[in-house]
């Protein structure tokens, strides 16, 4: 199971190796409201509360991190993201059996919070499928500054799955 979200991972890594940093930065208005590094430091963020409060026995996903430096720096999103990498990989199948508590807003107008259960697996899911989200995003800003991304870039595991096996 973890090899498949630390590829998920990957994937950005392999997006961003060859970017410029005028072109990791740069908002494309009136397209897109946030740049490549805005959106990779949006779902870093994710990975890092959740790595965080998997530690701390709460997991919050609206208290993020916000490193500010990660959205302008290529090498310090790539950076990151491998910590993330070697953090899943240390994991083990007791560590994603485990119960967590999640706490979320779940109001706009108001401060809402609840608090539920999961596991740190389910959670896992979760912050890789809204980073597959994100990719889709940035597959779109790379489209726009010229520039083409691998051909599933972007996709949920069981789209690929999907156009895969039925096209062959």
């Amino acid at each position: 199971m973890l090899t498949s979200h630390i590829q998920v991972l990957q994937q950005a890594i392999d997006v961003v190796s060859n970017i410029t940093s005028e072109d990791f930065k740069s908002v494309i208005h009136p397209h897109m409201k946030g740049s490549i590094g805005q959106h990779l430091r949006h779902v870093i963020d994710h990975y890092i509360a959740l790595e965080n409060g998997y530690a701390d026995g709460l997991i919050d996903y609206d208290q993020r991190n916000r490193d500010a430096n990660i959205e302008i720096s290529v090498n310090a999103a790539k950076e990151t993201i491998c910590s993330i990498q070697t953090w899943l990989a240390r994991l083990t199948d007791t560590d994603l059996g485990m119960s967590v508590k999640v706490r979320s807003g779940m109001s706009l107008p108001d401060k809402s919070i609840a608090d539920y259960s999961s596991t740190l697996a389910r959670e896992i899911i979760f912050v890789s499928s809204h980073a597959v989200h994100h990719f889709s995003f940035i597959a779109i800003i790379r489209s726009l500054q010229g520039y083409p991304v691998p051909e599933f870039f972007g996709y949920a595991p069981a789209t690929i799955t999907y156009l895969t096996e039925r096209c062959g």
